[in-house]
């Protein structure tokens, strides 16, 4: 057991702070007997929430590990999505539904547990306080923000606080005195369930697999092949293009007159968003197109404060819309845990996201990292 917990140690010390993991194996490991199922306990500073499973006379076992710093709180762990998500992508892949059924009693405890320590800690109740408080600043004029949207689907702390959110401000231009303007969510339900605009974007994943899941393709033109591929798709109604998943200057590279024509704007998802903001219009400009028929769309870490600065600053220069998440979908009295899932490989090939600010890439493997910043960096310094 002592091996185990060390074993669960040096894997919870590589999460972030605040985070959490769960730990499943199937192992012929006898001391899990003595185990309690669905059993709490701490050990070497860390708090481990037990279950398992048992294959005929002990022949197999499905263990169950959660872990997490002793002395927190556990009210909705990330990967809770993941597990589910993770259950039905194997069951639309393979048909399979033994695995779920064998595992049931285990997905709904994990269901309940989370459904009720969301209760038990007063995070619902945090919410809507908080919610109430957002609809007020922008309806009473606090805050600015042209026009917005609510992008926590992959964030949010439930569906029902999502629901919640989109409700709450599907109703906000019903009053005559707000002059921002709520167009609709990321969520397709609550939209044709509200009356609102399913809005969204391509994704990272998108511009990562079409060019860079292609063995034939250089990854430093990632974008080229993703904006080619969309364009013929969606002919002259290409809604907005994102600009860092292999990083903004290699994407201006490619986004030139041709494109930027066809996209209605841009989407800004990392690095500072004033210079970005500066950065696109000054592109559009020197293409000989007028900034002011395009949008620039923020979505990294906003909060109204932030939106309402940014907005002020470019108001007049462009078109400015915000996609808001977690400040929306998952905002309580807990800090929400910065996890969300991302794609790592396709076609049995790496793939990366080489973002513009560090710590928003994602790739299992350095080496391919490695690689894509060569080809990257080659681009950049050789081709005009």
């Amino acid at each position: 057991v002592e091996e185990d917990m060390l074993y669960l140690k040096n894997m919870c010390a590589c999460v972030r702070d605040g985070g959490s993991f769960i730990f499943e194996g199937t192992t012929r490991e006898i001391a899990a007997m003595y185990f309690t199922r669905g059993e709490e306990f701490e050990r070497a500073g860390y708090k481990v929430v037990t279950d398992f499973s048992v294959t005929g006379a002990w022949e197999g076992l499905r263990s169950h590990w959660i872990l997490y710093p002793a002395g927190t709180d556990l009210p909705i762990p990330s990967f809770s999505l993941m597990y589910f998500v993770q259950m039905r992508e194997y069951i639309d892949y393979s048909k399979d539904t033994s695995l779920a059924v064998e595992v049931s009693d285990v997905l709904e405890k994990l269901m309940k547990t989370f459904t009720d320590r969301i209760g038990e800690n007063g995070l619902i109740e945090s919410f809507k306080e908080r919610l109430d408080a957002k609809y007020n600043a922008l309806r009473d004029g606090k805050y600015y923000l042209g026009v917005f949207s609510e992008f926590g689907l992959r964030r949010r702390l439930s569906a029902e606080a999502q629901e919640l959110a989109v409700q709450k401000f599907a109703t906000l231009n019903k009053d005559l005195k707000c002059a921002t303007t709520f167009v609709g969510t990321s969520n397709v339900f609550l939209a044709k369930k509200f009356g609102v605009k399913p809005v969204g974007t391509m994704a990272h994943e998108w511009i990562m697999c079409v060019g860079q899941g292609n063995h034939k393709h250089n990854p430093a033109y990632s974008n080229w092949y993703a904006l080619d591929a969309w364009v013929k798709e969606y002919g002259v109604l290409n809604g907005t293009a994102l600009t860092d998943a292999i990083t903004t200057d290699c994407f201006l590279k490619d986004f030139q007159l041709t494109y930027s024509t066809l996209f209605s704007g841009v989407r800004h998802d990392s690095g500072d968003p004033i210079e970005w903001g500066e950065k696109m219009i000054a592109h559009y400009e020197k293409l000989g197109l007028d900034p002011k028929t395009k949008t620039l769309l923020f979505s990294d870490s906003l909060d109204f404060e932030r939106a309402d600065k940014i907005w002020r600053h470019f108001q007049g220069r462009a078109k400015v819309a915000f996609g808001i998440g977690t400040y929306l979908a998952n905002d309580t009295d807990v800090e929400p845990l910065n996890i969300v899932m991302k794609t790592t490989a396709c076609n049995g090939q790496d793939v990366a996201k080489i973002s513009d600010v560090e710590g928003k890439g994602m790739c299992k493997n350095p080496a391919y990292v490695h690689y894509l910043k060569r080809c990257i960096q080659w681009r950049m310094e050789h081709e005009k």
